[in-house]
């Protein structure tokens, strides 16, 4: 069965029958559960598994054994169901629906466009701005007083009238060229590779040196130490991207976002491990927002947002 007529012909009532089964142990408790028979659940479950190849369960004493395949499967479908769940906790009312989000290009793209993909956002409005050249302080004061209602970036605010929270740390990142670059047929990237190569950045704002912290970026036991070949910056990831894709240059990036910009939208790239020399710092995401919202009359739960958002983006593969 090809992906899409997969994806046409798959009954999602299934998933509510599979997530009970695993719940409860066995098909007889899973009935009970869903107020249907026995051999109703058997059936779902048989044409669950037609749409997969490997088996999703084992029988034993004690009922259906989930496999590791069918725990894997039930990660991504609770992740769908706990989607659905926080669209009922939204507000209703529409005048009180906007929200105002400040970030960056990836996180509009790879973190607001999944909830748009999945039709989950349908009842807010939602206008966001790109952050650019603004400093912590002005975040800060852009949220005090309500001009924005929702910071995701790289940077936490720091204030008593503000909630910081870590939104996400990533922690793995790649080496990305284009497919046509020689660099992309080779099997492992050495350090040299690495030093000897162009690269493309990716820069917040015009005043940030792009070398300042290269240091810190990179492994002390490089065995080429030394900076690398920085010969194009961008504010854009895009920008970045387009340049790589286009000439032999290569980037960073993490490496949840070098698939999503391959997988999703279809970027000629190839990404490539790090080499085991040189090691990037972890990238922490915040999100911050006003405690006290009722003073701009904001009904919505601003926590019911980010968690949209958080749990969103862990379909990204």
């Amino acid at each position: 069965m090809s992906n899409m007529s997969a994806i046409k012909d798959f009954d999602y009532n299934l998933i509510k029958v599979f997530d009970a089964t695993i719940a409860t142990g066995n098909a007889t408790r899973a009935s009970h559960h869903l107020s249907v028979t026995p051999a109703a659940v058997s059936l779902a479950l048989q044409r669950l598994q037609a749409f997969y190849k490997e088996e999703l369960f084992t029988r034993s004493r004690n009922g259906l054994v989930p496999t590791a395949r069918a725990k894997e499967l039930h990660r991504s479908f609770s992740q769908a169901m706990e989607l659905i769940h926080h669209t009922f906790h939204l507000q209703d009312d529409t005048q009180q629906r906007e929200i105002r989000i400040l970030g960056n290009e990836s996180v509009e793209e790879f973190y607001l466009s999944m909830l748009f993909e999945l039709n989950l956002l349908d009842d807010l409005f939602i206008s966001f701005h790109r952050k650019k050249h603004h400093q912590a302080d002005e975040i800060k004061r852009l949220i005090c007083e309500g001009e924005i209602d929702l910071f995701v970036g790289d940077m936490p605010i720091n204030d008593d009238n503000v909630e910081t929270i870590v939104f996400e740390r990533l922690s793995q990142f790649v080496m990305v060229c284009a497919v046509d670059n020689p660099l992309a047929e080779l099997e492992k990237i050495s350090a040299y590779n690495f030093y000897a190569a162009q690269h493309a950045v990716y820069q917040n704002t015009m005043q940030e040196n792009v070398y300042s912290n290269e240091k810190s970026l990179l492994s002390s036991t490089a065995e080429y130490p030394g900076r690398r070949k920085i010969a194009y910056c961008s504010d854009s990831v895009n920008g970045m991207i387009n340049v790589i894709e286009k000439s032999s240059m290569v980037g960073i990036l993490p490496e949840r976002l070098a698939r999503f910009y391959m997988n999703n939208r279809q970027r000629n790239l190839v990404a490539m491990p790090l080499p085991e020399e040189v090691t990037f710092r972890p990238l922490t995401v915040y999100a911050s927002w006003l405690r006290n919202r009722n003073k701009f009359k904001k009904r919505y739960d601003i926590k019911d947002i980010v968690e949209l958002l958080r749990t969103g983006s862990g379909f990204r593969k």
